[in-house]
């Protein structure tokens, strides 16, 4: 918000809380200030105090919208806030009471009791003790339902307690004091006068509350909270008394605790538990260190004991926060901050759990980041090895977790580490640097900031290797996350191939992680997808030999199924090895195996893409190679068999590598399987052509992929043949060279692309547009004008006279489904162009328009034969459902008032029109003509000068129309096609004055039995 909004919408809370005739204005503009309520804690008073001025004695009605408004200062600036801007006086209690108890059944009289209660807990607050305390007491204890009154109710029950002891211990004997309103009336006793502390608080009172909290019950985590927040409040009563005992249950409680699945009750935990540690060390030292040393030795217990998967997650992030708020309260030493960067980080800097299909322990590394920066923090003189250590470890997860929150509050400690201790371990350029880096793109943190990284500590091999000993066993082997391990693999072979003097250190940590990764099949095929990473020429023998026991690992545990992105990324590392490997030979076994796992691989997969490609090479090599691929030729059949047996059924990887064949093999099965493909595997074979036309030797196969261009499919999923049409143009946008060279080829693949500009699918129409603009070396200015208006000065300045063009436009300006926005400016533009056009050129276009429009004979030939296919399949466009978005267009040009020649063959466009609806093709198409006929009388009428002609031909159309209506005997009501009919005639008699005709007409005809007899065609007739 500006200054002026700002003004304006205090000066109208200012207005809204003196005249409530503007209420909801006032709450809106309230509401505007939940993001920065300063602005009107500063003007509560004076708000407050005219809000409620009076409020008691107004009417229930006024009451409600006072309390509406009241409600929202609360809920902006918080009602103790509020609170305090109310009338103080004790004689109002009275008053407020008896509202309370009013009974009150409307739903809207809750924020008025809310209004009430705040007063109550502000009268409550009275300096001395109330007479009618039980009654404010019940009064109050009546509204306990409702979540959003406990906080004040508390507060009242507190301010009572403090006043009248009497009553406190009544209810505490009862077992009803809600622990809010204990937690409340222990802070106002912290902050009361000697006198009240000392007669107030003796040690039944604390013995009784230590066992009423200990022995406290919650299910919620609101409820562990507010038990919580009280402890060290009453801890620190203890400690003043020298109750240890009571000050150990209270310790117990929260150890009791430390494994609850409540996040915030966890933070919470271990705030309090850190605020007692440190009350404790002010009266005995000895003990606190004890309790530090049980919270890190329980920690260092946890981690090493168990496999990561095997660990509690929620008590190992209790005790790591207990570690970091220990840490801010600088109770750490320099044994216990040694201990935490040998035993507690390395472990849960990176932890992970997997769990079904997600992966844990955010939480964790995010609470290990937190130790650290409070150690950066609160720690004054930081060992050196210790702070390197951790330097470096906030250095790499910054960068390698995959969670973008951890790598940012990994970000924040290391800042807060190197600002405040970074200049002991490095210099003040390579801080800057490191302070500079951005870590909210994970492949610019791995492919950019890790290689400067590396550049930038060049002269110093220890810091080399550790963050080459990271990528390796933390971000490689510890990690479930399969994108952030390619990302490391990747980064890692770059750091080998591009800084020569690492090649030894590389090398060595390479086959040292070889051995380690062999054990399993997981670990196995990370090797092989970090080996196989590396380019073939720097591979060493002894890395194959690993390479192959890492591929036989992965073969005892063979994958049956996807579904998770570890078994995806066994099968990509799977299909990598007998791509890549040189010497690997398939026998019947490995080629069923191998199939396998193609037929279970989805398109969804996100390993989809990477798995298609080495499949690629693995069918091109096969091709080949030839025999030398297989064990035996019973091994090469099999393998060869079931290739072209998954083409033939569709499996859309097989159908993506059918291009890798060879080139003879290809153009045979291209013309026997495309035409059965369906259209996602189509797509997919052609964007492998796009991958490498040159796998094309034929130019006539090149010339009939671009028959694919008219596959409009529908299915369930909508039009699946755009997926096909949009890869064809994106072959032809790549390679266009190869579709321009040869006329007749670059005439075919024109239309086709002019045809797609005008229709529907945007993406599709800016790709084909794009190719053209190319191909004719012309370009737009977008500004200038839309989409649609470009396009129709292209096809004006280069394909003029062309039908493919109107075909796809018309397809665009009639189109039924399709936005409001989209059908009015390809009608708005298509009428502009249609402006600038001679006579001779409108009368031109309007006759090739019609032309367009299919005949009865057409439709009725298709319904016998059958729409003709095309050599490689693929099914045209719906031709009923065509031609009814043809003459949608000509209704909505003549409903423009579009001007006509008058030359132009109404009578025959009549005619055409007329045949159509006889055809019966489709009901929807025979209501659409009979809609344009009174469009096309009235067009007739506009555009001709003869008033004879003009008469005769809107005569035929009403004859026409009454035969249609007459023509079907129905004993109930009219049918659709009657009524659409007799509306259309209703029309063209009001285009002629003759409303009260035809009032009459549709007056005769509505209800159950209409009558037609009372009327006669020679009435309707224009005279």
């Amino acid at each position: 918000m500006n200054a002026l909004d700002v003004s304006e919408l205090l000066s109208l809370i200012d207005n809204g809380v003196k005249d409530l005739a503007s209420s909801e204005r006032t709450i809106q503009a309230i509401n505007e200030f939940q993001s920065d309520p300063l602005v009107l804690d500063n003007r509560l008073p004076d708000y407050i105090a005219d809000l409620t001025r009076g409020v008691l004695e107004k009417s229930s009605e006024e009451q409600y919208a006072i309390s509406e408004i009241f409600y929202n200062f609360c809920k902006v600036c918080t009602w103790k806030k509020v609170r305090r801007q109310l009338n103080p006086d004790i004689y109002h209690l009275p008053t407020v009471l008896g509202l309370l108890k009013e009974e009150h059944n409307s739903e809207k009289h809750w924020k008025f009791h809310y209004l009430c209660l705040i007063w109550l807990s502000l009268l409550s607050m009275s300096p001395f003790k109330l007479e009618n305390g039980p009654e404010v007491y019940e009064v109050a204890n009546t509204f306990q339902s409702s979540p959003l009154f406990k906080p004040v109710i508390s507060s009242i029950h507190s301010e009572l307690f403090i006043r009248n002891k009497e009553l406190f211990w009544e209810h505490l004997a009862a077992g009803d004091i809600e622990i809010t309103a204990l937690r409340m009336m222990l802070k106002h006793l912290a902050a009361s006068s000697l006198q009240v502390q000392i007669e107030f608080i003796t040690e039944e009172f604390l013995n009784e509350i230590v066992h009423k909290v200990v022995n406290e019950h919650f299910d919620t985590e609101e409820q562990g909270i507010e038990v919580i927040k009280m402890l060290p409040k009453l801890c620190h009563l203890q400690l003043g008394r020298g109750n240890w005992d009571s000050v150990e249950e209270l310790i117990s409680f929260f150890f009791m605790h430390i494994g609850r699945p409540f996040t915030e009750f966890r933070y919470k935990l271990a705030r309090n538990l850190g605020k007692i540690v440190n009350s404790i060390n002010k009266y005995d030292p000895n003990l606190s260190l004890e309790l530090v040393e049980s919270v890190l030795n329980d920690t260092v217990e946890l981690i090493d004991n168990q496999a990561s998967d095997a660990i509690d997650i929620d008590m190992l992030h209790s005790y790591l926060l207990i570690l970091a708020e220990l840490a801010r309260f600088k109770l750490l030493q320099k044994e216990h901050l040694q201990l935490i960067n040998d035993k507690v980080i390395p472990r849960t800097i990176s932890f992970q759990q997997l769990r079904m299909s997600s992966i844990m322990g955010q939480r964790i590394r995010d609470a290990t980041n937190y130790i650290c920066w409070s150690i950066a923090r609160n720690v004054t003189d930081i060992p050196h090895d210790i702070n390197r250590s951790l330097t470096f470890s906030l250095l790499m997860n910054s960068m390698t977790d995959y969670d973008h929150v951890i790598r940012r509050s990994s970000s924040a400690a290391l800042q807060e580490l190197i600002g405040r201790h970074g200049f002991r371990i490095m210099n003040h350029a390579i801080i800057v640097k490191i302070v500079e880096l951005p870590v909210s793109n994970l492949s610019n943190c791995f492919e950019e900031n890790l290689i400067n990284i590396i550049n930038g500590f060049g002269a110093e091999p220890e810091c080399i290797g550790f963050i080459l000993d990271w990528l390796l066993n933390i971000t490689i082997l510890q990690n479930y996350h399969i994108p952030t391990v390619k990302h490391a693999c990747k980064t890692f072979s770059k750091v080998y191939t591009h800084k020569g003097e690492y090649k030894d250190i590389v090398k060595k940590r390479i086959l040292d992680f070889g051995i380690r990764a062999k054990v399993d099949a997981f670990n196995g095929s990370k090797f092989i997808y970090l080996f196989n990473t590396l380019p073939v020429e720097v591979q060493e023998k002894e890395g194959l030999t690993l390479s192959v026991q890492c591929f036989g690992r992965l073969l005892e545990n063979k994958v049956t199924a996807t579904g998770s992105a570890i078994q995806e990324f066994k099968i990509l590392c799977y299909l990598k090895f007998v791509a890549q490997y040189p010497d690997y030979v398939f026998d019947e076994e490995a080629v069923t195996y191998l199939f396998q796992l193609i037929r279970i691989i989805q398109d969804t997969d996100q390993d989809f893409e990477e798995i298609g490609k080495l499949y690629n090479t693995l069918i091109a090599a096969a091709s080949a190679k030839g025999d030398t691929m297989f064990k035996d030729a019973s091994s090469k059949s099999l393998f060869w068999e079931t290739f072209y047996k998954f083409v033939r059924f569709n499996n859309t990887l097989s159908c993506s590598a059918l291009p890798n064949v060879s080139p003879s093999m290809f153009k045979q099965c291209f013309y026997q399987l495309v035409p059965s493909m369906d259209c996602n595997s189509k797509a997919t074979l052609i964007d492998t052509v796009r991958e490498d036309i040159s796998k094309v030797k034929s130019m006539d196969l090149l010339y009939d992929i671009l028959d694919l261009l008219d596959d409009y499919t529908i299915t369930e999923r909508g039009d699946v043949g755009r997926i096909v049409r949009t890869s064809v143009a994106r072959l032809i946008q790549k390679h266009l060279s190869q579709f321009t060279t040869d006329p007749k080829m670059k005439e075919k693949c024109s239309n086709k692309l002019l045809r797609l500009i005008g229709e529907t699918q945007d993406e599709l129409k800016q790709l084909s547009f794009t190719i053209l603009k190319t191909m004719y070396n012309t370009s737009y200015d977008d500004d200038l004008g839309s989409f649609n208006a470009n396009i129709l000065q292209f096809y004006h300045s280069n394909f003029k006279g062309n039908r493919e063009f109107w075909k796809g436009y018309i397809m665009s300006a009639g189109a039924i489904h399709s936005t409001d926005k989209q059908i009015t400016s390809a009608i708005d533009e298509f009428l502009r162009y249609y402006a600038t056009l001679t006579e001779e050129e409108q009368l031109e276009l309007t006759n090739e328009l019609i032309r367009i429009v299919p005949s009865a004979k057409e439709l009725q030939d298709i319904k016998a034969n059958g729409i003709k296919q095309s050599i490689l399949g693929g099914t045209s466009r719906e031709i009923t459902k065509q031609t009814i978005t043809m003459v949608t267009f000509w209704h909505r040009i003549f409903e423009s008032g579009i001007k006509i020649h008058p030359q132009f063959n109404f009578k025959g466009v009549f005619a055409k029109f007329y045949n159509l609806q006889l055809s019966k093709q489709s009901s929807s198409l025979r209501l659409a003509i009979i809609r344009i006929f009174p469009l096309l009388s009235s067009s007739h009428s506009l555009n001709t000068k003869d008033r004879v002609a003009s008469i005769e031909f809107t005569n035929t159309v009403l004859k026409t129309l009454w035969k249609m209506t007459t023509a079907i005997k129905t004993p109930g009501a009219l049918s659709t096609l009657q009524c659409t009919a007799l509306n259309s005639i209703a029309v063209i008699l009001l285009e002629h004055e003759k409303a009260e005709l035809a009032k009459k007409l549709l007056s005769n005809t509505v209800g159950t039995k209409p009558d037609l007899n009372g009327l006669e065609v020679k009435e309707l007739l224009i005279a």
